[in-house]
């Protein structure tokens, strides 16, 4: 094996790194910022709010019941808060409301909006009506 001198096509002082014009594009080519992704991820991963059995046979034994409209606005609901930075909101609807904790996407407790002002409700960074 013979040996050959190595030669450098540019010095090293003339290498630079090259920067790019613009935001880096993400996944896609689409460019995106660590907020829009991580609010894609908060606010809206696709799943609607899960109810908890025991917010359920709560709600049964009130004499509630979620309709569909009731379901739709709970999750409007969710993401006007998730979209505020809250974590775990409570949302007052006419008859009831609910504490939802965005973390796990679940409704983790109802109240009777008329028995409200006796209850604590504590951990909710967040407020919003239907």
């Amino acid at each position: 094996m013979a040996n050959f001198p190595l030669h450098l096509l540019d010095t090293p002082a003339a290498i630079a790194p090259q920067r790019r014009p613009g935001p880096i594009a993400g996944r896609g080519g689409v460019a995106t910022t660590f907020a829009d992704v991580l609010a894609a991820k908060v606010i809206d991963d696709g799943r609607p709010l899960y109810l908890r059995p025991e917010v359920r046979d709560q709600m049964r034994m009130m004499g509630q019941e979620l309709t569909h409209e009731d379901q739709v606005g709970l999750n409007e609901a969710a993401g006007r808060i998730a979209s505020a930075g809250g974590r775990k909101g409570l949302v007052l609807g006419e008859q009831l409301a609910f504490v939802v904790d965005l973390n796990d996407r679940e409704i983790v407790a109802v109240h009777e909006k008329a028995q409200l002002a006796q209850n604590v409700i504590l951990e909710i960074d967040s407020v919003v009506a239907l």
